[in-house]
């Protein structure tokens, strides 16, 4: 990744903003959100799978942690 690039994404993360990591499988992915000092906002992962349903389950569990956190953006690494 061109470091230019990747230092604008670490200066774009601020005091408001949700971090949600994804590690993505085939048909079972996990979701872990953390807060902008790597302190993690959720309490275990979130497994949804590759579906529709799925999809629409993480935005759900991604709003919720947002709402919870008091976040007002959400950003995927």
């Amino acid at each position: 990744m061109n470091s230019n690039t990747q230092n604008k994404k670490i200066v774009a993360i601020t005091e408001s903003t949700l971090i949600v990591g994804m590690d993505i499988g085939s048909m079972t992915h996990f979701a872990r959100s953390f807060d902008w000092r790597k302190v993690e906002c959720s309490r275990k992962p979130f497994m949804f799978i590759n579906t529709e349903d799925g999809f629409k389950e993480i935005h759900e569990w991604i709003e919720k942690q947002r709402e919870d956190s008091n976040k007002k953006i959400s950003a995927f690494m």
